[in-house]
């Protein structure tokens, strides 16, 4: 048996067994029905990436400004101590 390692590409018929290439089609199939349209494993849609990394970003800025936020006011309640 293969060790997991990185995503492989291909087509169904180049699972290793009949199980393997059955499950894979219905994975196409389902993921077709969900969205819509055929998809290619050999290249990620490049819209699903942009809004990924928007989404991404749009976190990692909000986090800045909580810790910005939560600094400022520590600072200003220990400043108020003395």
């Amino acid at each position: 048996m293969p060790s997991p390692g990185p995503a492989r590409t291909g087509s169904e018929d180049d699972a290793a067994t009949e199980l393997a290439q059955e499950q894979l089609r219905a994975l196409r199939v389902q993921a077709r029905d969900r969205t819509g349209r055929w998809l290619s494993w050999e290249k990620p849609d490049p819209s699903a990436v942009s809004w990924q990394l928007a989404l991404g970003c749009a976190a990692v800025a909000l986090l800045l400004v909580l810790v910005a936020v939560g600094a400022v006011t520590v600072v200003r309640w220990l400043a108020g101590l003395w």
